[in-house]
């Protein structure tokens, strides 16, 4: 008897841990587009141009810790990069990073976007957006 209790209680343990990341990932599986909202602003200025780019969170399961980080890379190899982290990404809120990227770097590189996220602090993973080639 108590074998089958500490079964069944192990059981409702690894569904309460996995259910935030099952739940982020069928977001993400179902409606990509609408788990987060990416937009942006490019500002040219004398001898180079300042990159905004906000990111809006529309996902229903808290994302804990949250680090985006917008990287300028030549070969794998970085060459600028801002972020914005924020200990706990909710459902509305946004977060946005600026970099001033002279025009010398930015016709000779790719911008990336990468965000480092947790699912209700549970499942560390990234997201890499970058120019295909």
């Amino acid at each position: 008897m108590l074998k089958l209790f500490i079964q069944i209680a192990a059981l409702f343990l690894l569904i309460a841990l996995t259910y935030p990341a099952t739940t982020f990932f069928y977001e993400l599986a179902t409606h990509p587009a609408d788990v987060f909202t990416v937009s942006y602003l490019i500002t040219p200025i004398q001898d180079a141009v300042i990159i905004n780019i906000t990111i809006t969170y529309n996902g229903s399961v808290p994302l804990t810790p949250f680090n985006a980080t917008i990287a300028i890379v030549k070969e794998n190899e970085v060459l600028l990069s801002g972020s914005a982290y924020r200990d706990t990404l909710n459902k509305g809120d946004s977060v946005t990073i600026s970099l001033e990227v002279p025009y010398d770097i930015l016709q000779e590189s790719k911008p990336e976007i990468r965000i480092n996220l947790s699912p209700n602090g549970i499942l560390p993973m990234q997201i890499r957006i970058r120019e295909a080639g």
